[in-house]
């Protein structure tokens, strides 16, 4: 519970800024995104650091339940998998990604980051799993 808390925390603020700045800028960001994708360079270099950032994640925290912290896991293997892609699949990873600028698809995962985000806030920030609301407490009151 402790990792899970701490990857919480770290990447509930980083999807929270990240999509934030985003929304705001986002001809800034439009144009950032576009440059990566161009620069043969930056695609790899975001390649190798997704990879690790991934398998850092997957390998200390790989929890399966139902709860909260398999979001952290599956940002995990979805870091982990993305950076392969890039550096793999740097062609498809391209056109992929033209596709999602061209349609302003980008603002949506921007939008989805930040909800993804602000509930991974929630959850490690404030939630308090000792006065959780639970199907037994209810019977048992």
């Amino acid at each position: 519970m402790a990792t899970s808390i701490f990857l919480g925390k770290i990447i509930s603020v980083f999807l929270i800024v990240f999509s934030l700045g985003i929304l705001l800028n986002r001809h800034i960001y439009k144009k950032v995104f576009h440059e990566m994708i161009e620069t043969p360079a930056i695609l790899t270099i975001s390649g190798i650091v997704t990879i690790i950032l991934g398998l850092l994640i997957v390998l200390s925290h790989n929890i399966w339940n139902v709860a909260w912290e398999s979001i952290i896991s599956i940002i995990g293997w979805v870091l982990l998998i993305q950076g392969i892609f890039r550096l793999v699949f740097p062609k498809t990873v391209k056109v992929y990604a033209k596709k999602l600028l061209h349609n302003n698809g980008y603002i949506w995962w921007a939008i989805f980051l930040l909800l993804v985000g602000l509930y991974l806030a929630y959850m490690s920030y404030f939630f308090e799993p000792t006065k959780a609301l639970t199907a037994f407490s209810i019977i048992s009151f």
